[in-house]
């Protein structure tokens, strides 16, 4: 059996074999690779420069097999099917690579094995994942049967290994274990750590640091604290004093920087100790401070918001969104929500669960008996320089609208903007920053300058009730992602339809993994600071409003509004108003 090029496919087991990634339990490749006997009784193998995984016999029923090769879609990864002959069936392979999905394979088929290509591959297949695995056959109470919409079905029977299941979008589009892992852990080291680490992520408030020194936060599994020193510079460094281990969240500022309350020790914000009181007295010649640093990070701060960068330097851009330039008053609400990061920015690219989360069940929420919320006929998906732009038609709008013609945006890669952010920093593993930069339009068109932008921390469960909040948006969301667990368990899922935006989004992380820890900066890096100017986002209804109605809006994101941050937007609204000659 030979590939595209000529090239056979024991060839090219053998030339790739330096390459494959290991797996537990496997034996090593030797001289058997080229008698595989899977390969030689008929297998489900897959092949690429990364891994090869073998999958057991496969059985197509006739007259079925060239019909399910040329109907459905492939939405698991690019598999290689080595189709035993039959008498009425298909003999064949399909090439892609499997760290790729969606993919368009190649299939080699009949007994010519002529080249075609092919989309619309479907199966449900649960395989196994060990090249070499030698094993008997498991009784016909394991098999799979895979289904299909014309009547066609494809039976699987593998050995007694380790098993990834990997499902089409007909009945679920599960990840392994093992993949799940890589979406969410983000510790030092961790491939999807070092990723977001490649970007500034914002950790706090500048308007909080009018009240406080410093303050203990974590990061990505990291303990820091992050202080603002008497110059105004704002250090992010290590929680603990590399003196004796004390908590540096109860250090105090100096103008050159954050002092140990233990024994006086005094970091800058870049890592430097600059005075280490005792030793200096003893030995006033002496260089050890020099030999001592703290682990320190950058911060900036942009649009009433800290940043911070945790990955290698040099550091890219911090992207300057034009929506930060809007007219209206700002205002940042911060909550901690129990959970993984990345349940959370799924939600960022699920335009149905709008219809679910925050129309119907809003209603059965307030006892309402009336019309559900028009339900969703279409969505589409597209990629751009940012992330990713979802779009929508329901019942009650057309193509013509511009929840199709514009769309929302997923930013990437921890972020939703709907004209306003919502960004998903990992705290640790199971739980989340989840940051909200807010903007209200105001009346008319007269210069609004707003002195501070206020920061505030929303709650997340009810007090009295212990219960999760339930009347305002972001917090509905929050109900969604905690109660799929600390760490979502992605083998257990069945995507459909309405989640292709959330395999697109999957299949982005895992590239994006791959371009960092080959060296290569990954989506969305600005550097360029020509580039970084005002960037454009797609926003439905424009950049610049004027606000229609009455007075200000209700606040609908997040429950816990301070008094003083709708006082001062009331104010800033008759302000505008007057000037404007509305009021």
């Amino acid at each position: 059996m030979r590939d595209r090029g000529g090239e056979s496919l024991l060839g090219t087991l053998r030339r790739d074999t330096d390459l494959l990634e290991e797996r537990p339990g496997a034996p090593v490749l030797g001289a058997e690779r080229d008698h595989h006997p899977f390969l030689e009784r008929g297998s489900v193998t897959s092949v690429s420069r990364m891994r090869v995984v073998v999958r057991p016999e496969v059985s197509v029923p006739a007259p079925a097999a060239r019909a399910l090769l040329d109907q459905s879609e492939v939405l698991i990864p690019a598999i290689t099917y080595l189709l035993p002959s039959t008498t009425q069936g298909v003999t064949g392979v399909a090439w892609g690579r499997p760290d790729l999905r969606p993919a368009t394979v190649m299939v080699l088929t009949g007994p010519a094995l002529t080249p075609r290509r092919v989309r619309n591959f479907s199966t449900t297949l649960t395989t196994g994942t060990y090249f070499g695995m030698r094993g008997s056959m498991p009784p016909s109470s394991h098999r799979t049967t895979c289904g299909h919409p014309a009547g066609p079905t494809l039976t699987a029977r593998y050995p007694r290994i380790s098993v990834v299941r990997e499902c089409d979008r007909r009945s679920g589009h599960m990840l392994s274990s093992q993949r799940n892992k890589l979406l969410c852990e983000t510790g030092p080291g961790t491939p999807m750590g070092e990723l977001l680490r490649r970007y500034w992520q914002p950790i706090a408030g500048v308007s909080e640091f009018e009240r406080q020194d410093a303050k203990a936060v974590r990061i990505m599994g990291e303990d820091l604290v992050l202080y603002r020193d008497g110059d105004g510079n704002y250090g992010l460094v290590d929680r603990h004093c590399p003196h004796r281990r004390a908590d540096l969240a109860y250090g105090y500022t100096e103008d050159r920087g954050l002092r140990c309350n233990y024994h006086g020790w005094l970091f800058d914000h870049s890592g430097a100790c600059l005075h280490q009181p005792f030793e200096e007295t003893r030995h006033p010649e002496g260089t050890f401070k020099d030999k001592v640093r703290i682990k320190a990070y950058p911060v900036a701060a942009k649009a009433g918001l800290l940043w911070a960068y945790l990955g290698p330097q040099p550091a890219p851009l911090l992207p300057d969104w034009d929506r930060f330039y809007s007219r209206g008053y700002k205002q940042i609400a911060i909550s901690e929500i129990p959970c993984n990061w990345f349940q959370c920015q799924e939600n960022s690219i699920d335009p149905v669960h709008f219809e679910w989360l925050h129309s119907n069940w809003s209603m059965v929420l307030r006892g309402q008996d009336g019309p559900r919320a028009p339900t969703h006929t279409r969505l589409g998906f597209d990629e751009f320089d940012y992330g990713f732009v979802y779009r929508r038609v329901r019942a009650d709008t057309t193509e013509d609208d511009e929840l199709w013609t514009t769309g929302r945006v997923c930013l990437w890669p921890n972020c939703l903007y709907v004209g306003h952010f919502e960004w998903r920093v990992p705290i640790d593993d199971t739980s989340t920053l989840s940051v909200g930069w807010f903007i209200d339009e105001l009346p008319g068109d007269a210069p609004f300058e707003q002195r501070r932008i206020p920061c505030w921390h929303a709650p997340v469960r009810d007090e009295k009730t212990g219960r999760w909040i339930d009347t305002h948006v972001m917090n509905q969301d929050y109900i969604a992602w905690v109660g799929q667990g600390a760490i979502a368990d992605r083998t257990l899922e069945h995507l459909g339809e309405s989640d292709r935006g959330v395999i697109m989004l999957r299949k982005r992380m895992f590239e994006e993994m791959e371009a960092v820890a080959a060296g290569r900066d990954p989506l969305g890096t600005i550097r360029d600071p020509a580039l970084n100017d005002r960037v454009y986002l797609p926003i439905v209804g424009g950049l610049n409003r004027a606000a229609p109605g009455a007075g200000p809006q209700p606040f609908v994101f997040l429950a816990g509004q301070p008094d003083e941050v709708r006082s001062e937007l009331e104010q800033a609204w008759q302000q505008c108003a007057v000037a404007s000659g509305a009021s």
